[in-house]
């Protein structure tokens, strides 16, 4: 997943828009006819980062009534160039933004860099179909019209858990492809910190600035180092940043209209996590290794639809992938497509010494893969999670009613 840059003009719109509702209503027609205009600029340029054409149709749909309103304001007909007022000031007095200190708005800074943007959605992940229900459903419920005077609340906490390569971080990539809403990858290794306090800003950063760019979704990678159990060896800065992290997903549960923020948790040790923050994910999610089915429907994402083809039937490699993850299995594929193509394109080597054009004049020759290259994988791919450690998940799961 890449650094998406649209964060920061998405931000801008967001306090241009403020501004122009603000000037609107004070009565300040051409004050608010100028930040409307601007804000419409903000929202096409922010359009071109949609991935998806229906989202980045939305998004200049809505450039274009904000242009509209602009107009209005001023009375110029549509058709005729909209004269731009000077630039309008995106800090707004009284603002958020502008009485936040600098501690905040560098942290708030260093969180933006964690949104990312991926072309991976839900049709790249095999099986799951509870878990991306889940996550559909909780992202529904929050932005969809409730009726009047009803009441619906949706999930704001999901924690998946499993053995290590079983999908949770591919299923958050998907996420992060699928949904209209502003994606936190955020690993332990990026909150974390050696300076006494830093910890905690990262944390309550993460949330705030979530909630500023609402729809969002946080996915919390090795969420265990973050929320360690409080009576599991936990010093005073363990215990600051569960503390915090506690209040910021109570804080969650907010009724702003339109607001939403979803967080989800990955672990493969689920038994380190503390009480208070299990509480906080209600909906507790087991993944386990794949199955017979999904290891096929597995093997067929990285191998058939990625063009290759096999000596060996998929049927049978499944077969003998039993207590695979799906992220062994990838390596698997993988490594028997090396052995194919360095059978293949045997002066490779020389190839690379002549030069980059030349490789760049290269094109890769592919052959069938046969079965003593998956042999040769097998030996070199082996499964990492034994039953012993299943059978604790299967006992966890059971434990905490999952």
């Amino acid at each position: 997943m890449t650094v998406d840059l649209s964060a920061s003009i998405y931000s801008q719109y967001l306090r241009v828009y403020k501004l122009a509702l603000e000037a609107e209503k004070k009565g300040k027609t051409k004050e608010a006819s100028a930040a409307y205009h601007q804000a419409a600029e903000f929202m096409r340029s922010y359009a071109k980062y949609a991935i998806d054409a229906t989202v980045k149709q939305k998004r200049e749909d809505k450039a274009a009534s904000l242009d509209k309103i602009s107009r209005t304001l001023v009375k110029v007909p549509e058709g005729e160039n909209l004269r731009k007022a000077s630039t309008v000031n995106t800090r707004s007095e009284g603002s958020e933004s502008s009485s936040a200190d600098a501690g905040d708005a560098e942290f708030d800074e260093q969180i933006k860099q964690l949104i990312t943007r991926t072309r991976i959605t839900w049709d790249d992940v095999a099986g799951m179909e509870y878990t991306k229900a889940a996550i559909k459903t909780a992202y529904f419920e929050a932005l969809a019209k409730k009726p009047p005077r009803v009441e619906i609340s949706s999930a704001r906490g999901i924690l998946l858990y499993g053995p290590p390569g079983t999908g949770k971080t591919h299923l958050a990539a998907a996420t992060a492809g699928s949904l209209d809403a502003t994606f936190f990858s955020a690993k332990a290794s990026d909150m974390l910190s050696k300076w006494f306090g830093e910890s905690t800003q990262k944390v309550s950063a993460l949330f705030r600035v979530a909630r500023k760019m609402s729809p969002s979704v946080i996915f919390m990678d090795e969420i265990e180092a973050l929320a360690i159990s409080r009576t599991e060896n936990a010093n005073s800065a363990n215990l600051q940043v569960v503390s915090t992290m506690l209040a910021e997903l109570d804080g969650l549960d907010f009724k702003e209209e339109n607001q939403f923020v979803l967080s989800i948790g990955a672990t493969n040790v689920p038994w380190m996590l503390d009480s208070g923050i299990l509480r906080r994910f209600p909906k507790r999610i087991y993944v386990p290794l794949p199955d017979l089915e999904l290891r096929k429907a597995i093997f067929e994402i990285h191998l058939p639809k990625k063009g290759h083809h096999t000596a060996i039937p998929v049927s049978v490699l499944a077969e003998k992938t039993d207590g695979y993850s799906g992220d062994e299995i990838k390596q698997l594929c993988n490594t028997a497509i090396e052995f194919m193509i360095h059978r293949m394109n045997p002066d490779s080597q020389k190839i690379v010494d002549q030069g980059r054009q030349a490789v760049r004049d290269y094109t890769i020759r592919v052959d069938v893969i046969q079965e003593n290259e998956f042999e040769k994988a097998f030996e070199q791919v082996k499964p990492i999670t034994d039953a012993r450690t299943v059978e604790r998940f299967q006992n966890w799961a059971n434990n905490t009613n999952d």
